[in-house]
């Protein structure tokens, strides 16, 4: 899932395209987080359980662009 930002918020370059990518395993949301921080990534949400979700986190990449990962079972 790929959305833009919301209407009337600031944006810089990067920051104007969040992805959303939703596994169906925990233990696969944790390797991709753990190798979006480990490329240069920034921990903008350290992953926890939410209510959709036992692993939900939030990653600003080497380019800036945002990632949401999350996994369940």
């Amino acid at each position: 899932m790929i959305s833009d930002t919301l209407p009337g918020t600031p944006f810089e370059i990067g920051t104007n395209v969040t992805i959303t990518i939703i596994f169906d395993g925990k233990e696969e949301a944790e390797d991709i987080y753990n190798k979006l921080l480990t490329n240069d990534g920034t921990e903008a949400m350290p992953m926890q359980e939410a209510f959709w979700s036992p692993a939900y986190d939030q990653v600003i990449a080497q380019f800036g662009v945002t990632w949401h990962v999350s996994g369940g079972e």
